[in-house]
């Protein structure tokens, strides 16, 4: 308990200081923190947690203007300005097709589904062939039921409902794992 008093104080001082910033001191801060301490992310981490534990009404409302605002920077950028992922930035997509799976494959389904869908090179490279090791059950009902699962042949996991699996998935699916 002495811990979280602590963590609580100096919370609460973070939050009195920062309310005394004004406008540009307070977009300093943000660079700042940015550029030394991993502030990008923890700043994103923040707003994607605070907007997941809102209630479900106020969630669209409140996600949707910061998209947009990205959406609009992103659209409105000097053409001759050098893009900021590929000039002065690693990434990953310089990495060889195989590297870039193997990386993928350490991911969860969920996750490595939407990393593979980051941009053509990592799609090719996350989907011939997928390296999806372990399907949960509740990825496996999203799954349409026309789509063929071969491509997840790799699995060395699978989550499964038996009844679910046996009613559900076309007997050609279930043929996969055979």
């Amino acid at each position: 308990k002495k811990h979280s008093l602590v963590i609580m104080e100096h919370l609460i001082r973070f939050r009195m200081l920062a309310n005394q910033l004004d406008p540009k001191e307070f977009n300093q801060f943000v660079f700042q923190l940015i550029k030394n301490h991993n502030g990008r992310e923890l700043i994103l981490q923040s707003l994607f947690k605070s907007v997941k534990s809102m209630d479900d009404t106020k969630k669209e409302s409140t996600i949707a203007p910061m998209t947009t605002l990205i959406s609009s920077i992103i659209t409105n950028r000097d053409p001759n300005k050098p893009d900021f992922n590929s000039s002065s930035h690693d990434n990953i997509t310089k990495l060889p097709s195989a590297l870039i799976v193997e990386t993928a494959s350490y991911l969860k389904a969920p996750e490595y589904i939407v990393f593979s869908q980051c941009n053509r090179k990592i799609y090719v490279s996350c989907n011939s062939p997928c390296k999806i090791y372990h399907m949960p059950t509740c990825l496996l009902k999203k799954y349409p039921e026309q789509a063929s699962m071969n491509k997840f042949k790799s699995l060395k996991q699978l989550g499964l409902n038996i009844k679910y699996f046996n009613n559900k998935i076309s007997i050609k699916n279930q043929a996969t794992w055979k």
